[in-house]
């Protein structure tokens, strides 16, 4: 529930509520206080207004508070800083009013008044005094007939009746019929019971609203005759005290029940005396069970003992707040419950709320807090902890192993991050199968892993390695529809800390360094072997772009040759043209085989697509400069082109030819949304853009092979 649902309760509340904040002088002394919240009923039971109150001081508000000759500061003060509750009933001078206060501090130096009007039953009181020392009242004597024998007292001016109307009369006669049955029956039932008999009873004239109450004492005469003493006094105060009474109780009772959190009376050994229905709401028993119970055999078997230790502190007349335990359900299952109790001589006041939520929540962050969220690894802030905590001579030897994925920047960028999250998925999967159950891994980056080991000398470390490295060579990961299947490769390394000296620092360095070694010809093969799964994945998807590739590499030997470049640098650059376009794996189907042309945002996405080869390539140290060529090969002499608007020759040479070729293959290879051109027009389209989208010395070169001429390398 939440502070919107109890700031409503608080202010419909029928009993003033109000928070405040105390002021200490210099020497820690109350010497103020400032009103920070009050309800409705607060305004209404002293006259004093929010808008005027809140965030002021009482001493500005209430000037003559310090010369009353009740100290309301030092009483609030003592409270507020010494803890606990108090409750008092006083006149406040000011304001002219008696008040019933319950006071208590939620925390140091606030404090919360809960305030009561009581000045007319202060009044009542003084009035009862008066009552009981002075005769007020009438006092009658009738005999078994009803007739009037007797006026003992009657008071001027006093009643409904006057003295006149009661001599020799009889009560059937003075009293309406409906009240002369009322008298009968009292009358009737003090003869058979021998006892006095009571009778409440309104004035009978229209519009009268006072109460009368009569008491009926009977007697015998010497004679033997049945008589009666009655006597009659107004108690309309009396009876308006005590209909407000009940109106007061018929509040705190509906209070008592609508109110959403757990509200409870109980005694000192734990039973049950008084609870609302949310009780039963939450734990599934009936209300009527409930209040027959006693809470300890509710409690959970592991929170008994402190809840005990509460029950003992409630003894001693000390406050229990936020106190939290488990309750049993009809079903069997636990509620975690939160508690604010106060005790009151031998019973326990408490209100509690169901925090099972809360709690399950609170588990979750705890777990996410020490777990890694994608594989369920632990993370690197609990390797930390568990280290710290392990690094103690009685678990000597401690060994540590380093794992680091190969390929998954590669992966990431070709594939997209979800395969990259399926290869660290299926990498936590063998490390925890190959692991016993006390050994620690944890994902402490992006791509590393590392495992702790206790007692585990360096031996059985690179043992265990090598179970896990076994291990990883069977298992294959799967990516999504284009490629079945691909390896999953990890770099080791480990060392051990044998002695108390020995800093755990540098045999961490020791297993990253040990790891890196091997890393470096280990992830030089996986990544070779990545760009080949790359390559056959994206002639899977694309089968006409594989027709198109062997044609710019094929184009772009020939080019080569012409220039002359050494057998190594024509290799660079077949191999370059036929992976020209290996970054469109990046992109979806409907835009690579999009049968219309493209829209501004497909171009947009389009264009990505260099970059996306550019990063695939350039994780092989063998294929980085390949990738710079084909990094550029949709720049234009003219400086138009892109991803970066190089102009004339500042485009590398390679890039250049790639450009040509892949534009005369594009242009005599049929595509979603244009047939193939004929030799002829692609040739006529090369030479017209030669100077603006080609070099004009290479446009010219190539129109001259004899492969254009002949149309041999036609798709």
């Amino acid at each position: 529930m939440g502070r919107e649902f109890y700031q409503a309760v608080i202010e419909d509340a029928p009993m003033g509520y109000a928070c405040h904040r105390l002021i200490c002088d210099d020497l820690g002394r109350p010497c103020d206080y400032v009103f920070l919240e009050v309800n409705s009923a607060f305004e209404d039971l002293t006259g004093l207004k929010r808008e005027k109150i809140l965030e002021h001081r009482v001493t500005e508000i209430i000037p003559g508070i310090q010369k009353t000759s009740f100290d309301w500061i030092a009483c609030f003060g003592e409270v507020a800083l010494g803890g606990g509750n108090k409750t008092l009933k006083e006149y406040m001078e000011p304001l002219q009013k008696w008040y019933h206060l319950f006071i208590s501090s939620p925390e140091e130096g606030t404090f919360v008044t809960w305030v009561q009007d009581i000045s007319d039953l202060a009044q009542d009181a003084a009035d009862k005094a008066v009552l009981q020392t002075t005769i007020n009242g009438l006092i009658i004597e009738v005999d078994n007939q009803y007739m009037m024998q007797n006026i003992i007292v009657v008071p001027e001016n006093w009643g409904f009746l006057s003295k006149e109307s009661l001599l020799g009369g009889a009560l059937q006669d003075i009293l309406p019929d409906d009240l002369f049955k009322l008298f009968r029956v009292a009358i009737d039932g003090s003869i058979l019971s021998g006892e006095r008999e009571v009778l409440r009873f309104q004035a009978p004239q229209p519009y009268d609203g006072r109460w009368f109450l009569a008491e009926i004492f009977p007697y015998q005469t010497i004679q033997g005759e049945h008589r009666f003493i009655i006597s009659v006094r107004e108690i309309t105060q009396y009876q308006r005290l005590a209909q407000a009474l009940a109106e007061k109780s018929f509040d705190l009772e509906m209070f008592f029940n609508v109110n959403l959190d757990l509200l409870c009376i109980t005694d000192l050994k734990g039973n049950f005396l008084k609870v609302n229905a949310s009780w039963e709401e939450l734990l599934g028993y009936p209300l009527q069970k409930i209040e027959k119970m006693n809470f300890l055999d509710l409690v959970h078997p592991e929170d008994l003992e402190a809840t005990l230790g509460t029950i003992a502190q409630l003894a001693n007349q000390e406050k229990v707040m936020n106190f939290v335990n488990r309750y049993r359900c009809q079903d069997g299952t636990y509620k975690f419950i939160e508690w604010r109790s106060y005790p009151y001589h031998d019973l326990i006041y408490a209100a509690a709320r169901d925090i099972s939520d809360w709690k399950e929540r609170e588990e979750k962050i705890t777990y996410l807090s020490f777990h890694d969220q994608l594989t369920g690894l632990y993370n690197r802030m609990f390797y930390v902890a568990e280290l710290h905590r392990l690094d103690q001579e009685r678990n000597l030897p401690i060994s540590l192993i380093m794992a680091d994925v190969n390929g998954l920047k590669m992966t990431n960028d070709a594939f997209g991050h979800q395969a990259g999250d399926q290869i660290l998925i299926r990498t936590a999967e063998v490390l925890r199968k190959v692991c016993r159950q006390d050994e620690i891994i944890a994902r402490i980056g992006g791509d590393e892993f590392v495992i702790l080991l206790p007692h585990t000398s360096d031996l059985d470390a690179e043992k265990l390695a090598r179970r896990i490295k076994d291990e990883m060579r069977r298992t294959k990961v799967e990516i999504g529809d284009l490629v079945d299947q691909i390896d999953l490769s990890v770099s080791l390394g480990w060392a051990a800390k044998t002695s108390p000296e020995e800093d755990f620092h540098q045999v961490f360095k020791k297993a990253e360094r040990d790891m890196y070694h091997r890393k470096m010809e280990e992830s030089r093969s996986m990544k070779e072997k990545t760009v080949q799964t790359i390559v056959q994945a994206f002639y899977r998807r694309y089968p006409k772009e594989k027709k198109q590739a062997e044609i710019v590499g094929l184009l772009c030997e020939a080019m080569g040759k012409k220039l002359g470049f050494s057998p190594v640098e024509l290799g660079e650059l077949k191999m370059a043209g036929r992976y020209h376009d290996l970054g469109k794996i990046i992109l979806k189907g409907d835009i690579v085989n999009s049968p219309e042309r493209f829209s501004r945002t497909e171009w947009t996405e389009m264009q990505r697509h260099v970059e996306a080869g550019y990063r695939i390539l350039s994780s092989v140290t063998e294929l980085a400069q390949l990738a710079k060529y084909i990094f550029h090969h949709h720049e234009r002499w003219d400086g138009t082109g892109y991803p970066n608007g190089l102009k004339g020759e500042e485009i590398p040479l390679q890039s250049r030819i790639i450009s040509i070729a892949d534009a005369y293959a594009s242009m005599t290879t049929e595509q979603y949304f244009r047939r193939a051109m004929e030799v002829g027009e692609a040739y006529d389209e090369i030479k017209k853009n030669a100077g603006s989208q080609f070099d004009p010395d290479l446009a010219e070169l190539f129109l001259l092979l004899n492969e254009i001429k002949n149309g041999s390398l036609r798709s």
